[in-house]
C-alpha cells in the first residue's frame, strides 16, 4: 500500500487516518501499539507529498453500555462505570454541579473511580492519551500544509465526557491556529468519509451550490441529537459549512428535515417512541408545494429512519 501511494501522481486522496494508523475505527479503540510505532505511521503521511490529501480521524468514543464487541476486553464488565466516571470528571472540570454542590460532585466522581480497578483505569487513560497525541500530530501537519482539509469526528458522543473535553480542546487549537477554513471538529463518524469525499469532488471540480433548510419542528431541531454532543440544527449546519455551500432562501436545492418535537426516538434500543404523524403531514404539505430538487432527511429516530 505504501509503495502504491508513492506511485500516485496528481490525484486527490481521501484518507481514513484511523485506518492508516490503527487498522480501522474499531481497532482505534482496541489497539496495543506503542506511541513510537504510531508516530512512524504519521511520518509516512507527512512524507507523502505527491498528492493532495483530505484526511479524517475520530475522537475516541465512550459508549454507555457493557459490551466488548467493539471496545477493549474490560468494557463488558466496566463499560457503564467508565462512562459514568468520564461524565462526572467532565462535570467536575467544567464546574457543572447541576443539583449537587461542588463537594458532593467531587465525592460522587471519586466514588465512581473506586468502582473500576486501578489497572483498567490506568490502561484506559493511557490509551486515550495516545490517541489524542496522534490527533494533535495531524494538526501539526496541517501547519505544514500537509492536508487540503482535515476533519476530527466525534464518534458516538454524549453531552459530557472526556471525549467532549478533547473535542473542545482540539476545536480551540483549530481556531487559535487560524485553521477554520482547513479543519473542523464535527459530530458523527460513520458519515464523515462521504462528507469529505463530497467536499473533495466539489473543490476539485469547481462546483459550488446553494441550499436552503426546512425543519418541520422548531423545537425538535434544538434537541441534542442522540449519541452526539450538539443539537440537530448545529450538526446539520456544521456539515453544510464543511462542504462550503451557501445557505439562502433562493437556493438551488432544498433540504427537508423530518423531526420529532422532542428527543429523538430509537428503534434499536426501544426508547422514546415518538408520535410523528402531525409532523409528517406538515412535511408532506411542504414537499407538495416544492418545485426544486430536494433532499429528505429523516431524523425523528436516531436509529431506524
Amino acid at each position: 500500500l505504501e509503495n502504491w501511494l508513492f506511485e500516485l501522481k496528481d490525484l486527490p486522496l481521501v484518507i481514513s487516518l484511523d485506518s492508516w494508523i490503527y487498522g480501522g475505527l474499531v481497532q482505534s479503540r482496541k489497539h496495543t501499539h506503542d506511541l513510537e510505532y504510531l508516530r512512524k505511521r504519521v511520518v509516512f503521511i507527512k512524507n507523502l507529498t505527491n498528492v493532495s490529501k483530505y484526511g479524517f480521524t475520530s475522537i475516541m468514543r465512550i459508549p454507555n453500555y457493557d459490551s466488548d464487541e467493539e471496545e477493549k476486553y474490560y468494557w463488558k464488565d466496566y463499560g457503564r462505570k467508565l462512562f459514568e466516571w468520564s461524565e462526572l470528571m467532565c462535570k467536575v472540570g467544567r464546574d457543572i454541579p447541576e443539583d449537587l454542590t461542588r463537594e458532593e460532585l467531587l465525592d460522587k466522581w471519586y466514588e465512581s473511580s473506586k468502582k473500576i480497578p486501578v489497572d483498567i483505569l490506568a490502561d484506559y487513560k493511557a490509551h486515550r492519551d495516545k490517541n489524542l497525541t496522534i490527533n494533535m500530530s495531524w494538526l501539526e501537519l496541517l501547519q505544514d500544509k500537509c492536508f487540503e482539509y482535515l476533519i476530527f469526528s466525534c464518534d458516538d458522543s454524549a453531552k459530557y465526557g472526556m471525549n467532549v473535553v478533547e473535542a473542545d480542546y482540539i476545536n480551540k487549537q483549530v481556531k487559535s491556529d487560524k485553521f477554520l477554513n482547513k479543519a473542523k471538529v464535527i459530530s458523527g463518524t460513520d458519515e464523515i468519509p462521504v462528507v469529505l469525499l463530497t467536499k473533495c469532488i466539489f473543490e476539485q471540480a469547481g462546483i459550488m451550490r446553494s441550499i436552503s433548510i426546512h425543519f418541520n419542528s422548531e423545537s425538535g431541531k434544538e434537541e441534542v441529537a442522540k449519541y452526539e454532543s450538539n443539537t440537530i440544527y448545529s450538526s446539520i449546519v456544521n456539515q453544510i459549512n464543511t462542504f462550503g455551500l451557501e445557505t439562502k432562501e433562493d437556493s438551488d436545492v432544498v433540504l427537508f428535515v423530518h423531526l420529532n418535537d422532542s428527543l429523538q426516538g430509537d428503534h434499536i434500543f426501544k426508547t422514546n417512541e415518538p408520535d410523528t404523524a402531525n409532523n409528517a403531514e406538515k412535511l408532506i404539505a411542504e414537499l407538495e408545494k416544492n418545485k426544486k430538487p430536494f433532499i429528505l432527511l429523516d431524523l425523528a429516530y436516531a436509529n431506524g429512519a
